[in-house]
């Protein structure tokens, strides 16, 4: 994947664990993405209550309406607001371990392969000492 015009990220090797516990974060995130789109005013899944369109269309009189009511902006529910809420927080999606590869450093190289090789082992080193200091 690309993340600018001269640079992409190579993925690196994750273990099975990492992959799994990766995937099972991915997995709650979304289910807690569609929790929050199911409406409590008109029970449409198709947008969350501080989206509903029968809503008025002035955000301060909709936000009045919002905390007279105590809607809770986490899981649109009425009754409480997100102070007192006891839904989990959703959680954060976990990227796969990658490094950054200067392409125009490889395009301009006398060998190509060879200043990527060497710049995929400078990245992963100085990677994996970051992370050594943070243990």
């Amino acid at each position: 994947p690309r993340i600018g015009s001269n640079q992409i990220q190579v993925l690196l090797y994750e273990t099975e664990s990492d992959q799994s516990m990766r995937l099972k974060v991915r997995n709650q995130r979304n289910r807690a993405l569609q929790k929050k789109k199911t409406c409590s005013i008109c029970l449409e899944r198709s947008h969350g209550t501080k989206y509903c369109p029968s809503l008025p269309d002035d955000p301060d009189e909709k936000k009045s309406i919002l905390y007279k009511y105590r809607a809770c902006w986490r899981c649109g529910m009425f009754g409480h607001d997100v102070a007192e809420c006891t839904e989990a927080r959703m959680p954060s999606l976990i990227d796969p371990p990658s490094v950054p590869i200067d392409l125009a450093q490889v395009d301009e190289a006398e060998s190509p392969f060879d200043n990527y090789c060497q710049q995929l082992l400078e990245s992963i080193q100085s990677t994996s000492q970051s992370e050594s200091k943070n243990i």
